[in-house]
Parts: structure tokens; sequence; C-alpha cells
């Protein structure tokens, strides 16, 4: 991609943030609350600690493989490791991105009434079609499309953290309980919220200097989404304490905190109603266009690499340097998504978590091979590393016996397509070259 294109640190940032400050902090305030109760703003922070090794792997990594991607990162192994990483990472995440557009369509009908007679998917659709333009003109790439976005989300959590601590109430934590055995079924709403910082590896190679921003990307976008997402919990539960558990939908605790002031500041309350609402379906469409900008450039290093079939096609951009083909296979399968799921957002969640496990653990294998190699001096973070990912798979088992397997049968299927395609064409290829 041509340097004048390429994206500085603050983009990189930004898109990361737009992707992990998404509809996961909001959905995550009552699903924490019944499982841990007072100790849910500790979870945060508990969880961000054992992953930490994962996000400091990924940096070396980075600095390591300067615009490595996903493919890249696996091949280290084994090419077919990395196509499954690569391959894996883009049809899952796509679920991710339909996901987050499915909740700020129901959330945008919830602030204007009007929308409440057309369909959901209608919305769906008509969103997917303007998404595709903008990517298709490389919208994206500008700081001023992603400061939008973090803007308008910041005004949600502005709002729930400044109420919440204007309301704040030490004798909810007093008289609460402590599940302390409760505490781990927390971990994958939390790892939920906190996927997305990976989308540097699929940017990199459109980062400007990737070998430092590459690295500083992942670990700013972190830390700063650390530390958002446990002041929200915190402000929240100090707020309304445990009758968050008896709350059904994500919009209701800012319903619950501002009928508090609705009595003696009718007006303003219904103005931060508004501009909260407003904030968590921008901050969910910001995530969903991230995921689906970021996500298309797996789908071409793919074809770059002669992968798959249709590669001459699938690599080549237009004159404002985006792969169109890329972009309509991917709006091809969020639409296939978006029809599947029909509005149920648990299946989409477990598909994005095994999108994410099965990348993670891929890299994190590389990145252990690596360190018994030439990269000696990391060994110790590729061992921890590798425990972070044996507690994303323990949480994938979890989801399976909890929700089901029908997600993951889904997702197998598509895996096993994907793989099957690429060996053909492999063997296609070779046996032409060899004639």
């Amino acid at each position: 991609m041509p340097a004048l294109n390429r994206l500085s640190l603050t983009a990189a940032i930004l898109i990361n943030l737009n992707i992990m400050l998404g509809s996961g902090i909001f959905i995550n305030v009552i699903l924490l609350t019944q499982q841990a109760d007072a100790l849910s703003p500790l979870a945060y922070p508990l969880v961000g600690l054992m992953i930490f090794p994962l996000i400091a792997a990924f940096s070396i990594l980075l600095a390591q493989i300067p615009g490595g991607t996903f493919y890249e990162i696996g091949s280290t192994i084994h090419p077919l490791a990395g196509f499954i990483s690569s391959w894996g990472y883009f049809i899952g995440k796509l679920a991710s991105a339909a996901l987050s557009m499915h909740i700020s369509v129901t959330t945008a009908q919830q602030l204007i009434p009007s929308l409440q007679a057309l369909s959901p998917f209608f919305l769906d659709a008509l969103l997917l079609v303007i998404f595709v333009l903008l990517t298709i003109f490389n919208v994206k790439t500008g700081r001023p499309v992603q400061y939008f976005f973090f803007s308008l989300k910041a005004i949600a959590l502005a709002i729930g953290i400044g109420i919440g601590f204007a309301y704040f109430e030490p004798v909810h934590f007093m008289y609460a309980t402590y599940p302390w055995a409760h505490l781990p079924s927390t971990v994958p709403f939390i790892l939920f919220a906190f996927a997305g910082f990976e989308a540097s590896c699929s940017l990199s190679k459109s980062i400007e200097n990737p070998e430092k921003n590459g690295p500083r990307a992942i670990m700013f976008s972190y830390a700063i989404v650390l530390t958002v997402v446990t002041l929200y919990q915190l402000a929240l539960y100090g707020a309304l304490g445990s009758m968050i558990r008896d709350l059904s939908t994500f919009r209701e605790p800012f319903v619950a905190i501002l009928s508090r002031m609705s009595g003696s500041y009718p007006h303003l309350s219904s103005l931060l109603l508004g501009g909260a609402l407003a904030g968590i379906a921008t901050s969910a469409l910001g995530a969903s266009y991230g995921i689906l900008y970021s996500n298309i450039w797996n789908l071409q290093t793919l074809a770059s690499y002669k992968t798959i079939p249709f590669s001459k096609q699938l690599t080549q951009l237009n004159r404002f340097y985006a792969p169109v083909a890329c972009i309509f296979v991917a709006a091809f399968l969020m639409l296939g998504y978006l029809i599947g799921s029909r509005g149920n957002i648990v299946p989409l969640q477990l598909i994005s978590a095994s999108a994410n496990t099965l990348s993670y653990s891929i890299s994190i294998a590389a990145f252990l091979t690596l360190c018994f190699g030439t990269l000696k001096q990391h060994r110790f973070i590729a061992l921890l590393s590798v425990g972070s990912c044996l507690l994303l798979i323990a949480a994938t088992l979890v989801n399976a016996f909890t929700y089901g397997a029908f997600p993951y049968f889904i997702y197998g299927i598509l895996i096993a397509i994907g793989v099957l395609v690429h060996l053909v064409y492999r063997r296609k290829k070779r046996a032409t070259e060899a004639v």
C-alpha cells in the first residue's frame, strides 16, 4: 500500500479502540454482576492480568515480524497453520462485526421510535450496504472517521462513568456478596470485551513504521481499554449495586441511574439518556466498521500468497487502494450471519470468541517455537502466553457446555470448507507448474 495511504500510530490505536470498546463493555454490566456481584469491577483487572502475557507476546511478534499478519506468523510453523489462523480469524471475526451492527440497529430503534416500523434485518442490510460503499472508497483510513466514532462512543462511556460516580454509594459494597468461586465464570465475557487488540495484526502492513507502531498500537489500546472498562463497571455497580442483576438489557442501567435525577432535572435526564443510547449505538457501529475494514486484509493476504482461488481478483485494488472483491466476500459472510442468527447474539459471540482462540493459539505456538530458537530471551513470556491460551481454550469449552455446540459446528464447517478449497487449489497449482 502506498505510503500516503498508510495508517499513523494514532489512527491504528483508534481503530483498535473502536473495535475493543464496542458492544462488549455495555453487554457485560449485567452479565458480570449476575456472576460475580460486588467482585464484578475486580474481574476486569484480574482477567486482564491473566491475559497480559498474550498481549506482550503479540507485541514482540509484531516487532520481530514487521508487517506480519496471522498468515505470516502462523506460517513460521507451517503454511497450513498460517492459512488456518488467517482464514479462521477472517470468517469468525465477521460474526462479531454482524453482532455489533445488529446491536447498533436495535439500540437506534429504541432511540428513534419511527425506526421501529422497519425490520431490524432491513436496517442491518441497509447499514451493510453503506459500510461496503465507505470501505470501497477507503473512507476508514482517515483519522477524522476514527475520531468521529470514538468521540461518539465516549459520550455513552462518559455519561455512564460520570453519573455512576455522582450517585456512587459505598453501601452497595458493604452489604453485597463476594462470590469468589464464581469469578472464573466471568472469563468468557471479559475475553469478549478485550478481543480486538489483535486488529493490529490484520492492519500491520498498512501501519506506518510497523516494527515500532504495531506493538505500540497493541499496548496503548489495551491499557486504555482496561482502564475504561474497569471504571465503567465500578461506577455503575457503585450507583446501582446488586439490583443490576434484575435488569434485562444493557440499556436499562442508564435508565435506572438517570431516573434518579428525572424528578429534579427531567429535561437533563432525558437528554443524557438520549446521548447514552446514541453513544451505545455508535459504539457498536464503530466496532462493526473497524472489524470489517481491518479484517478484509486477512483475506487479501491469503490471496496475495496465492493460497486460494481467484487470487488475482482478490488482490486487485481500486484507485482508492481498497480490495473490492475482498469487501464483497466479507459483506456476503456478514449477511449470512445476520440471516442465520435471527437476532440471537449468543451464537455470534461464540463464533467470534472461537476465532480469537484459534488464531491466538496458533500465533502463540509460533511465538513459542521462535523463543526456543532465536528469541530465547523471551521464553518466560512465551510460557506465560501459553497459559493465557489455555485459559481461552477452557473458556471456549465452558461456553460449549453452557450454550450448546451448534455455533462451533457451523464455524468448524466454514473452516473445513476453506481448508479443503485451499488444499485442492494448491494441488492443482503445483500440478500446473509441474507441466
